[in-house]
């Protein structure tokens, strides 16, 4: 859709706002909660899982040297900081960019080297690639659709995961789950109105079997998204829907993966701008 493409590259800049304010919040957010890289005390065991890129960066002691410096952490810290300063106030140097993504990706694979789990929480990352380019090049929409393609390949590869495993035939399988997420939550606060709904949805499974059908189908929904940008907007509001069943549900809010929103957004730049046209009388409905 041209139209589209064109109303990205016309929304460039809000993009960029949007984008990169929002990483300052989530900066500051995660300096509160002591989770910067200076903040970590200088962790000795490492996480590499099953991943091999963790396997070969451990094995260099790349996480360990950056983490074992207390000057180094902090200057990694604050160039993730300063440069998405720079990225939001200016746009045209695009310096700032790659030293935000640089400084974002080391971010990423030290934190989680040392957290116990590595989460999957990359909006931030991928979506700050789309930036690299300027607003007139045709690298930016090819960005921008590659990025928006992953987001939908992210969520529908969890929709079919779910289903080979045969979680649809499962009826207790989301009651289960709620079990062994909140045991904790539970046991610390048994009078909270959000223990009360998760005791409710445990002794239900039927319906709580319903609410695991609903979260899984709005995954699948994003399956549209490969053959048309034209629903773009209901896979805007489904996303939303999901974030909030995972989080009111589940107790998982990922930050980072808020930002997976701005590949949707133009979709609605679009209809706000065909709405505007249609009020000044330069277009027909």
């Amino acid at each position: 859709m041209k139209q589209l493409n064109y109303m990205v590259v016309q929304h460039y800049s809000l993009l960029n706002k949007l984008f990169f304010g929002f990483v300052i919040c989530i900066w500051l957010i995660r300096l509160y909660n002591d989770l910067l890289l200076h903040q970590l005390n200088q962790p000795v065991l490492p996480y590499e899982g099953r991943d091999p890129f963790y396997w070969m960066m451990v094995g260099l002691q790349i996480p360990q040297f950056i983490v074992g410096s207390k000057l180094l952490s902090l200057a990694v810290d604050f160039l993730m900081l300063t440069s998405a300063l720079g990225s939001l106030f200016f746009q045209r140097i695009k310096l700032f960019n790659i030293l935000f993504v640089l400084s974002y990706f080391i971010y990423f694979f030290v934190f989680n080297t040392f957290l116990g789990h590595h989460f999957h929480s990359v909006g931030v990352l991928f979506v700050s690639l789309m930036f690299l380019f300027k607003k007139d090049s045709k690298r930016f929409i090819q960005a921008f659709e590659l990025i928006r393609y992953y987001f939908y390949f992210m969520l529908c590869s969890a929709f079919l995961w779910k289903l080979v495993r045969g979680n649809l035939w499962d009826i207790d399988h989301f009651s289960n789950i709620l079990k062994i997420q909140h045991v904790h939550f539970l046991q610390a606060n048994p009078s909270h109105w959000k223990a009360d709904m998760i005791v409710y949805l445990i002794n239900n499974e039927s319906l709580s079997y319903l609410l695991w059908l609903a979260l899984m189908l709005l995954q699948g929904m994003f399956f549209i998204g490969f053959f048309t940008k034209k629903y773009d907007g209901l896979l805007l509001m489904s996303y939303l829907f999901f974030i909030v069943g995972s989080w009111l549900f589940m107790n998982i809010l990922n930050l980072d993966n808020l930002s997976w929103f701005l590949v949707l957004l133009p979709f609605g730049f679009l209809v706000l701008s065909k709405n505007k046209a249609i009020k000044k009388g330069s277009l027909t409905p």
